[in-house]
This record gives C-alpha cells, sequence and structure tokens, in this order.
C-alpha cells in the first residue's frame, strides 16, 4: 500500500470522533465532489478511515499498441462497453442502438449476471464474457467509443464509473446516459437522456473525433492517477492537520 495513503487513513483514524461535517470540510478542500465525495464521507466517518482507497482510481497507461484479436473482424465502427452485465446496464438501450446501426458492432465484456433477452438474435451485439483488467487496455485499442449505458435510477449519484477514466486515458470518446459522475467532465464526454439522444450523440462523437482529440483526453487525465489524487489529498489533510490547535503533525 502506498504510505501516503497509510499516513491519510492514520489521519481519520486518530479523528474518528469527528462529526461527518468537518470530514466534509476536508474532503471538500481536497477537490472532490460528486460520487467520490460522498462515498468518502461515508467510509471515512463510519469506518475511521478504512476504505479510503475508494477515493482514488488508478488510471495509468491505459494505452495498447494492439487491438484485441477478437475485435479483429468486426465491422467497424466498434461501440464498446466492460463491467459487470447487472441490472443497472441498460440492454434496451444496446438493443435500440444495434437496431438503429446494423452495421455497427457493439460489443459489452463482462460476467452476465442478469437475462440478455433485450439483445438475443441481434448479429451486432456481442457478449465476450468476462476479461482480466490487464487485457482490457487491448480492448479499448479496438473500440471506436467507450459507452456508459447505465440505468438512470436513485443509485446513479453513488456511482463512480472507473471505466470512464480508463477510456478516456486510452483517448477514447465516451458517450454515457445521464450519470451525475459523467456530467462532471462535459468536455470530454456526450451525453443522452434517452435512447436516441444516444445514438445520437455516438453518431457525432464518431464524426468529431481524431487523433489530436484522442491525445488531448489522454492528457487530461493525467490528474486522474492514483498518485496525483493521493498527493494533493494527503497535502490537504496534512495542512488541516496542522492548523488543528494542540494538533502536532507526525
Amino acid at each position: 500500500m502506498d504510505p501516503s495513503h497509510l499516513r491519510i487513513e492514520g489521519y481519520f483514524a486518530r479523528e474518528a470522533e469527528h462529526s461527518a461535517d468537518s470530514l466534509r470540510q476536508v474532503l471538500l478542500q481536497s477537490g472532490l465532489d460528486g460520487a467520490w465525495l460522498r462515498v468518502a464521507e461515508v467510509t471515512a466517518s463510519q469506518n475511521g478511515g478504512a476504505g479510503l482507497g475508494l477515493l482514488c482510481a488508478e488510471v495509468t497507461a491505459f494505452g495498447s499498441d494492439r487491438a484485441a484479436g477478437d475485435l479483429a473482424t468486426l465491422p467497424r465502427p466498434v461501440v464498446g462497453f466492460y463491467g459487470t452485465i447487472q441490472d443497472w446496464v441498460d440492454l434496451e438501450l444496446i438493443a435500440h442502438l444495434a437496431r438503429s446501426q446494423p452495421k455497427w458492432s457493439f460489443v459489452l465484456l463482462g460476467q452476465i449476471m442478469v437475462p440478455t433477452d433485450a439483445v438475443s438474435g441481434l448479429s451486432n451485439v456481442h457478449l465476450l464474457g468476462k476479461r482480466k483488467h490487464h487485457e482490457l487496455p487491448a480492448y479499448c485499442k479496438g473500440f471506436d467509443v467507450g459507452l456508459i449505458p447505465y440505468r438512470i435510477d436513485e443509485r446513479m449519484p453513488f456511482v463512480n464509473p472507473i471505466k470512464l477514466r480508463e477510456y478516456l486515458s486510452a483517448g477514447l470518446p465516451v458517450v454515457s446516459t445521464a450519470v451525475p459522475e459523467v456530467l462532471r467532465y462535459p468536455h470530454w464526454c456526450s451525453v443522452g437522456n434517452s435512447h436516441e439522444d444516444v445514438h445520437l450523440a455516438i453518431q457525432r462523437a464518431l464524426q468529431e473525433d481524431s487523433p489530436e482529440r484522442r491525445r488531448e483526453r489522454s492528457l487530461a487525465m493525467e490528474g486522474e492517477t492514483w498518485q496525483a489524487r493521493l498527493a494533493e489529498i494527503e497535502r490537504v489533510v496534512e495542512d488541516v492537520a496542522a492548523r488543528k490547535p494542540g494538533k502536532r503533525r507526525t
């Protein structure tokens, strides 16, 4: 575990008697918001710092020189998603997209936990199963668009899809339903509020993509790595701890 992570957890362990409001102040100063802030508040206040690792996502070097072999023969463009296929994945949206664009390929990677009747019989929808995390950059290399097709419900304000930053780190244009965390990145992501909105957003993303835009997306994610975010949180935590009366930094 990163020594900085241990120091941050140690601070919260010592300050476990703090109210959620005071913890929120520390976390707000760290620049966290949206789902990350809410998760941080809960884990820090309830567990004295345990689980603080949820604050950061490792997004280093998500590019790949070679696309995954099982994408090579698929008609392009390839619209891809990876993650557990659970009830929050809108398979009706995938079906709408597949029927609207029968010449496109839609690739879903991940363990299937729900019935997939909505997309059964659609020859351009490819359920490839679960892949190991280290294999995912090669799939991103073979995607033309990274998709986040989540149903918008009461869970979504607490969802922080790491794949969002991984897609962007790989340079991919990202199209999503209106997941609150994705709305924080309007310059880099397109959001649709209906099935047809998502369809049109994918069309625009394909038309507007370029090698230069891909480089820009990748560079924008450099500040989202574990090391960068952890260093900033550690700086804020140490500053707050140093200002507390009667407290000494360790």
